[in-house]
């Protein structure tokens, strides 16, 4: 696993052979887009009843992530042990 320079995203990988890199939520703008992202594609409490939806339910987890990575490199031959980033912010493996 490694950081880009600037903290906005992430790359990892393993033994899969996939890289994949991910976006980092690093503010409270982005972590809000996220969470009504969520919720509108449907986020329940398990009785199919939206816990948000009365404007006082509570959030017990606050994503660091994007729940999918943006990119993900296949087509390694063997474990990616690791990962860095070019002084221009773009990955290298």
């Amino acid at each position: 696993m490694n950081f880009s320079k600037d903290g906005k995203y992430l790359a990892a990988a393993g033994q899969d052979k996939i890289v994949r890199v991910w976006q980092v939520l690093s503010s409270k703008d982005d972590r809000t887009t996220h969470e009504q992202g969520e919720d509108a594609a449907g986020t329940t409490d398990g009785e199919g009843e939206d816990p948000y939806a009365d404007g006082h339910g509570v959030r017990l987890n606050a994503p660091v992530f994007m729940t999918e990575p943006i990119q993900q490199y296949h087509g390694h031959t063997g474990d990616v042990l690791d990962l860095s980033w070019s002084k221009a912010g773009h990955q290298g493996v």
